[in-house]
Parts: structure tokens; sequence; C-alpha cells
């Protein structure tokens, strides 16, 4: 039997994540996200009902809105038009919500 006399570790290297530029939405587009997924907590009435209607947690979705560094994803642009009844397109293309439309009605 064999005495260890130096400790080994054994690890493998961290790559960073890497998104396809296909996951990535341009600086444009992630702020038209914003802008919807801020009207629709308005229209639901609160990041709860937004959340739960997304199906994503509320400290997630309120980061993506509210942090600069935290980034909107596709995901979540999809997840919203979903929410929405809207192709994802309107949203990604800053067609919604419609200009001057009232956040708890939806009238323009």
């Amino acid at each position: 039997m064999s005495i260890l006399r130096h400790r080994t570790v054994w690890i493998r290297p961290r790559t960073p994540r890497e998104t396809s530029p296909a996951d990535k939405l341009t600086p444009e587009q992630e702020e038209r996200v914003r802008v919807a997924v801020n009207f629709l907590r308005l229209r639901l009435g609160s990041w709860e009902a937004l959340a739960k209607a997304m199906g994503v947690k509320k400290k997630t979705l309120a980061q993506a809105v509210k942090r600069p560094r935290r980034r909107p994803t596709a995901g979540l642009a999809i997840n919203a038009a979903r929410v929405a009844g809207v192709p994802v397109e309107r949203i990604l293309f800053g067609f919604y919500p419609p200009k001057g439309a009232c956040p708890h009605c939806g009238r323009a």
C-alpha cells in the first residue's frame, strides 16, 4: 500500500458558456423586449402575475428588465409574445405595444 504525499486535484478546465449568434438580441431588440415586458407588467398588474403567466421566476424577470447587465433573452421575448398573444416579430421590431396604447385597457 502506497502513501500519498502530494495532493493531486483533478479539475476539468472551465470554459465560458457561449451562446450562438441566433440566441443573441441586438441592443435595439433588447430595449423593445424591455418595453413590452414593462407594458405587460402594467397590463397584468404585478411582477408576480406576469412571472406566473410567463413561467419564469419573478426575480429573473425583474432583473432582465431593470438591470443593465442582465440582458433580456430570445426566450424571454418568446414568452412575452405568448402572453401578449402576438407574434414574436411584433415585439422584436417594435410594433408591440402599439404607440399610445393604455397599459391598463390596451386601447390606443
